[in-house]
């Protein structure tokens, strides 16, 4: 499906929530910035998971991430496959497939064979973790004193 070619795809990105650098840009502006990346199918306009007031814990990452492998094992036909991520995003990818914990530094890259075999059965489903909440300000960011 994706092989052959750069392709965006929306469940593989780094924790959503909260942080305005990990909400995506409009796919318009996606399209006019990068015209060589194919977006996948049904990528919408607008970043339908960010969410200003709700961050997503590390399970319901490595959940995500785990229903980006099994759409992937279960339509790309590609026998290599190179995915592009933050670090946040490729711990749960490793998690997901049983890898040991690796941490990656800025610009790091971790090469990783993997087979895939078809099971049968329910996923078991992730644990049901709260979504951390905005943290309060203990002063207000606007008065704060710049010294002459």
């Amino acid at each position: 499906m994706w092989y052959g070619r750069l392709t965006t795809l929306q469940l593989l990105r780094e924790t959503i929530g909260i942080h305005t650098c990990d909400r995506r840009q409009p796919s318009s502006m996606i399209q006019s910035l990068f015209p060589h990346v194919t977006l996948e199918p049904n990528f919408s306009e607008q970043d339908p998971f960010w969410s200003a007031e709700l961050r997503e814990p590390d399970s319901a990452r490595k959940a995500r991430l785990t229903e980006f492998l099994d759409d992937v094992f279960m339509h790309d036909q590609g026998m290599f496959l190179s995915f592009t991520a933050h670090s946040g995003a490729i711990r749960s990818l490793l998690e997901a497939i049983g890898h040991r914990q690796f941490d990656l530094e800025t610009g790091g890259v971790i090469p990783v064979v993997v087979r895939a075999e078809r099971v049968d059965g329910e996923r078991e489903k992730a644990p049901d973790e709260p979504w951390e909440t905005v943290p309060a300000c203990s002063m207000d960011p606007t008065a704060t004193a710049v010294p002459n």
